[in-house]
């Protein structure tokens, strides 16, 4: 049992040796709290001291978002490495294919991500917004970089109005938890979101 309910079997819960032995994979934050075995019979019962589960994680949700505000319908297709993105549990996108989220960013995630845009007709200026979330403990702090330099922002989002050709270039965006001193860092480069 956990500190507030019974722990049963699941995919990722296992217990076995007629219940004395009790395994986790995979763990998640949601596993972080205290875990106690009770023992009874009909005659009496025995509780176990608490056993805590404490979960040490860089980042656990990444999100990737790109906008790109023409004034005109346009369609979106997102692709890893030049082929087709295949979607999974851990990697979604929203309904209006504008959002890429990764419920735990893993080594088979690393690869360049393009979200092509099509758009029949181009009339304004654009505004391009980009969002580089993270989900750590503590929470993430975020640097944006233009061409390696540092630009103004330290939020998860980037919105740039009214674009032109002089803000082409590749946008960095690092994410940094504070205690750990870990960082995930990725890159766009004119529709291209790259994981480094």
């Amino acid at each position: 049992m956990n500190s507030s309910s019974e722990v049963t079997s699941s995919d990722r819960v296992q217990i076995t040796d007629g219940g004395s032995t009790l395994t986790v994979v995979d763990v998640t934050r949601y596993d972080e709290q205290s875990y106690r075995c009770r023992v009874f019979n009909p005659v009496s019962e025995g509780i176990s001291d608490p056993v805590n589960i404490l979960v040490s994680c860089e980042f656990f949700i990444f999100i990737l978002s790109f906008s790109y505000d023409v004034h005109v319908e346009k369609s979106r297709t997102w692709k890893k490495d030049g082929s087709d993105l295949n979607l999974s549990e851990n990697v979604t996108l929203s309904e209006d294919n504008t959002v890429l989220t990764f419920k735990a960013v893993k080594k088979e995630n690393s690869g360049e991500y393009v979200c092509l845009v099509s758009n029949p007709v181009s009339n304004g200026p654009a505004n391009i917004k980009l969002i580089c979330s993270a989900e750590s403990t503590p929470s993430a702090t975020f640097t944006w970089r233009l061409n390696g330099s540092e630009i103004i922002g330290s939020s998860a989002e980037f919105l740039k109005e009214k674009a032109h050709s002089s803000d082409s270039g590749t946008y960095t965006c690092e994410a940094k938890n504070t205690v750990t001193e870990k960082q995930s860092t990725t890159e766009w480069i004119r529709d291209h979101w790259k994981f480094c």
